[in-house]
């Protein structure tokens, strides 16, 4: 704690990565998550406290926020939703989450809370009989506790604090509680899509700004709406207005979260994703809100879509194969037939139909050049194959739009010196430049989300603000 020469005790197998690390009470101990860098499995592992003779306790999705119980018996940890502590783009996503117990012996792994809301940061009590955890399962981010017997809930939890928006809590040996109170301030904006040379952020025109959550905003073919999702109503759903930030209408109501909405080519539905059934199932909803039919369901993670230009079908991304891949489903219903052997993710249809650009997870190799993972492949299945980035425009993130004449695409990147911007590359590489570079410090990207209609440029910028507190929960 005073400085010195760092001491590795973890080395992380390929692509996975290591977080968390919580030592035991009586520091003879060193628990650990292991995450990989595809899908997101992983697993929790014991080791000495100089890291020698690890040994793996339990397989599980996304574990992270390990906490020993006072007695070093248990753990506590959450599973899902890395994104919302560990990312860089993406911090505070805001999928659910659920808190767990187990033996350190690996045995008897239990779910303190449901799948449904997100649930984060455990916290032993003094004396081991309950957990302490961040909730949003009555709306705001709050203060639960649960008592436990073993490893499994014991009641119901109490919530202990109202309208915090907590991100993340610490319990000391007093019982005192310091906690993170953290909030966000996103809003849509929009900016015409420059001709020569890129544009700033700090140009951009304000939409909507408000202290809401917003991940996604999409506009409708004609030009006329933007669908996006919001938590301004408690939980994640599903809105609509117009592009000049009037007309607001909510289409969601559902106590679980919705995500991801993407107009049909005809203005009629949307579809977006929700957490329901404990798990992404795809959905649509009727643009009025009125009706709203199931897509694609079941124990894997299907995520909303993109629709073809005839609006026929849907192609979207899941894990039904084990790993993320990109699906075709007609858009009333019906089999999904696996499009992408190898990954892939955020499919976007070429305006003529008959091709799908989508990104793959990438990971760099030292000694490989780095490749972005920007893939073109038929619509109809086929070999896919690979559109060069050079690296002065940067790393690709996530791909968003061809453009009308389907001799360009559109995505996300972070760029050399860490900007996270809006660049275009025609289908060989070539023309590649940066459009708008997001260089106002107060004006930052909340999500590498973007949409256009190759006129206009729409997404989201916001502020993360947060101040640490300290409460006794002792005191009335």
């Amino acid at each position: 704690m005073l400085g010195g020469t760092p001491q590795r005790l973890v080395t992380n197998p390929e692509k996975e990565y290591s977080v968390s690390p919580a030592w035991s009470h009586d520091g003879k101990s060193l628990a650990y998550a292991q995450v990989t860098t595809l899908g997101g499995f992983g697993s929790i592992w014991i080791a000495n406290a100089d890291g020698t003779q690890p040994r793996k306790i339990h397989n599980t999705k996304e574990p992270y926020s390990l906490s020993w119980s006072p007695n070093d018996d248990r753990l506590a940890f959450v599973q899902g939703n890395i994104l919302f502590v560990y990312s860089g783009i993406q911090f505070g996503n805001m999928a659910p989450s659920s808190i767990w117990v187990i033996n350190r012996d690996g045995r008897d792994a239990k779910s303190l809370t449901d799948s449904l809301h997100q649930s984060v940061s455990p916290a032993w009590s003094r004396d081991g009989d309950g957990v302490l955890y961040v909730s949003n399962a009555r709306g705001s981010r709050d203060l639960y506790y649960q008592p436990v017997s073993g490893t499994s809930a014991d009641g119901e939890a109490r919530r202990l604090t109202s309208g915090l928006k907590i991100h993340g809590i610490t319990a000391a040996q007093d019982g005192r509680i310091a906690y993170s109170v953290w909030t966000m301030n996103v809003g849509i904006w929009s900016l015409p899509l420059p001709r020569s040379g890129p544009a700033s952020a700090s140009t951009a025109h304000s939409v909507m700004s408000t202290t809401e959550a917003i991940e996604v905003v999409r506009l409708s073919r004609d030009g006329q709406w933007l669908a996006f999702d919001s938590d301004r109503s408690g939980n994640m759903d599903i809105y609509k207005m117009r592009v000049d930030g009037t007309d607001l209408q909510q289409l969601t109501r559902d106590p679980a979260d919705e995500f991801r909405p993407s107009w049909s080519p005809d203005g009629s539905e949307i579809s977006f994703h929700s957490w329901r059934s404990g798990n992404r199932d795809s959905y649509a909803v009727s643009a009025d809100g009125g009706k709203e039919r199931l897509i694609a369901g079941g124990p894997s993670h299907d995520f909303s879509g993109t629709w073809s230009p005839d609006g026929s079908q849907i192609a979207f991304e899941s894990d039904r194969s084990g790993q993320i891949e990109i699906y075709v489903v007609p858009s009333t219903g019906g089999t999904p037939r696996q499009l992408t052997k190898g990954g892939g993710s955020l499919p976007r249809w070429s305006p003529d139909g008959k091709f799908i650009a989508y990104t793959i997870t990438a990971t760099n190799t030292p000694g490989v050049p780095f490749q972005a993972p920007l893939r073109v492949i038929p619509a109809e299945g086929g070999d896919a194959r690979l559109i060069p980035v050079p690296p002065e425009i940067g790393q690709m993130v996530a791909i968003e739009a061809w453009s009308s004449d389907g001799k360009k695409l559109y995505f996300r990147v972070i760029a050399p010196n860490g900007e996270r911007n809006i660049a275009e590359a025609s289908l060989d590489g070539s023309e590649a430049s940066t459009l708008v570079r997001f260089d106002d410090r107060d004006k930052r990207p909340f999500n590498p989300f973007f949409s256009t209609d190759g006129k206009t440029l729409y997404f989201t910028l916001g502020r993360h603000e947060a101040d640490i507190w300290v409460m006794d929960p002792r005191k009335r």
